[in-house]
């Protein structure tokens, strides 16, 4: 194994080149508590040069990244969360260098999690076999605990692989099969619709093209029987699309994954992911239960709207969620996830956990998302894909109550790279660092996000106006003025409006409150039936 690099402090002071944005940094949405997935891989173009700089201490870009009033004394001086580092970045790292580029990512992570006013952050990199993890900011802002590179994180949904890699382990063992129906380990399984019940495999489940409503999360207590009876429950859950037609995101079919686990190990999942992959790996900072989490420092999620401090507010997530994303992890203990899924399935030591085959169908492609042709975004076993530029990139986000996960792995440079977050724009930080991370180590960037092409958006949205129901959320698409708006109501909330601005064939984009993401809406039509496509998940036309 390779020299190791690990980056436990950090220097009390540093210079960072700063001058004031044009704008207060935008808030990202959080109008959903549930578990989801969120794939932002859009590089941003930093403001333009100009203004006069200054050189705050690293102290002080802190404080102004976690609203501290202004007022302060000119030594250690807060900073105005209006004013966030904007700078350009500076030269690359030499990547070969790993204690120039561990102290250049320090710095970068430093001033755009100011930027963003994200109040914590862990980044862990995986170059070769070098590792290099760093922290920025505040696990806790109320009590004021420090970010550190092995404090414990809400991995969110990116726990949606880590379930899949013990199911394949388990079609490895002979266990469970891709392609059998699901009703000859569980035979007391109910779906929607008799045909959904019958042919429903565990590929269907790890791709998302089962078609069961994937945010129908109820909560069915601490028990160890909560998969058994969340399964249950399955029967009144309605189907969103025909079985195999089409990808949804689908938290509910990797909650029903984990029910399988438990049918064919005779035990519970938590205990399965443990013995199955969290022992053999030897992760000591891993773990499911809150009190587990209890033993480590553990970053808390934090609510934030714009120009004011953050504060802590965690929500709990219930177990029975557990297999869609319940994890949490630090950084290091995630990138020996990435490493096993790099190294072809095996851990550290060399030992095969996973079996080639099985890790290569994992990381393959499988089905498409409905707007692939635009985004290049394809689903394997589990993981998301994604095609840069020619070069194939994989991995997952996670969305917890008020943290953020990203996760990617580029296998042709041996290069992944995790980001931990708890609140703040941690969309728009992943998506500066991430591109300046993969341009400066491997010469690509992520794809850029959809943006509108200019074009005048058809009459009647090309027959896709009307209304799209959801389990907690309903989209109506409007016409008005020969412009195309979408309003949003979700469940016991005043509804807001949007407009959309056509970005490719039945593609459009709308920002949300002034952020500075662009979230996409794709329209298409299937066995008659009109869809709308958002967030990855898909909407039938109510009419």
């Amino acid at each position: 194994m390779g020299a190791r690099v690990v980056v436990r402090a950090r220097p009390r002071a540093r210079s960072l080149a700063w001058r004031p944005p044009a704008c207060a940094a935008p808030h990202r949405d959080r109008s959903r508590g549930d578990i989801v997935i969120d794939h932002r891989d859009t590089p941003s173009a930093d403001e333009a040069a100009g203004h006069a700089s200054v050189s705050p201490t690293r102290r002080a870009v802190l404080r102004g990244s976690l609203g501290v009033a202004a007022g302060a004394t000119a030594t250690g001086s807060a900073l105005a969360p209006s004013a966030y580092a904007a700078e350009q970045p500076p030269a690359p790292a030499d990547p070969s260098a790993a204690g120039p580029a561990a102290r250049h990512w320090q710095t970068r992570l430093d001033a755009l999690a100011a930027r963003h006013q994200v109040p914590g952050a862990a980044l862990g990199i995986l170059s070769g076999n070098r590792v290099t993890k760093i922290a920025t900011g505040m696990a806790n802002v109320d009590d004021r605990i420090e970010a550190t590179p092995d404090t414990v994180w809400q991995i969110g949904s990116v726990t949606k692989v880590w379930t899949a890699t013990v199911a394949m382990r388990l079609v490895d063992e002979g266990l469970l099969d891709l392609d059998t129906p699901v009703t000859r380990v569980m035979p007391e399984l109910r779906l929607s619709d008799p045909e959904r019940t019958a042919r429903l495999t565990l590929r269907h489940l790890l791709t998302h093209t089962s078609g069961i409503d994937g945010d129908v999360l109820t909560d069915t207590g601490r028990g160890d029987d909560c998969l058994e009876r969340y399964a249950a429950l399955l029967g009144g859950v309605r189907g969103v699309h025909p079985l195999g037609r089409v990808h949804s995101y689908c938290n509910a079919g990797l909650m029903l994954t984990g029910r399988l686990i438990e049918r064919v190990t005779g035990t519970t999942w938590d205990a399965a992911l443990h013995d199955r992959l969290l022992k053999p790996l030897g992760l000591t900072r891993t773990h499911t239960l809150p009190e587990d989490v209890l033993a480590h420092r553990a970053a808390a999620g934090h609510t934030w709207e714009r120009d004011r401090p953050p504060h802590v507010n965690p929500a709990p997530i219930p177990r029975s969620s557990g297999p869609a994303g319940i994890v949490c992890s630090s950084v290091e203990d995630v990138l020996t996830f990435a490493r096993l899924h790099l190294d072809d399935g095996r851990g550290p030591d060399g030992t095969r956990i996973l079996s080639s085959r099985s890790a290569e169908a994992m990381r393959s492609r499988w089905t498409d998302t409905p707007d692939t042709a635009d985004s290049g975004e394809t689903r394997g076993l589990g993981w998301a894909r994604w095609d840069w530029n020619g070069r194939t990139a994989y991995g997952h986000d996670g969305t917890t109550h008020a943290q953020a996960s990203f996760l990617r792995i580029l296998p042709d440079a041996r290069i992944a790279v995790v980001l931990l977050t708890n609140g703040g724009d941690n969309a728009a930080l992943h998506v500066d660092l991430f591109r300046e991370i993969f341009t400066a180590l491997a010469h690509v960037a992520p794809r850029p996000q959809h943006t509108p092409d200019g074009t005048t958006p058809p009459r009647d949205a090309g027959g896709y106006l009307g209304r799209y129901p959801a389990t907690g959320i309903v989209e109506e698409v409007l016409e008005r003025d020969g412009a195309l708006y979408v309003r949003r109501t979700f469940e016991g909330r005043a509804p807001s409006e949007f407009r959309l601005l056509p970005a490719g064939r039945d593609l459009y984009v709308h920002r949300v409150s002034d952020t500075r993401e662009w979230q996409t809406i794709k329209f298409f039509t299937l066995d008659g039936t009109r869809y709308l496509y958002r967030g990855g998940r898909v909407v039938a036309h109510d009419g």
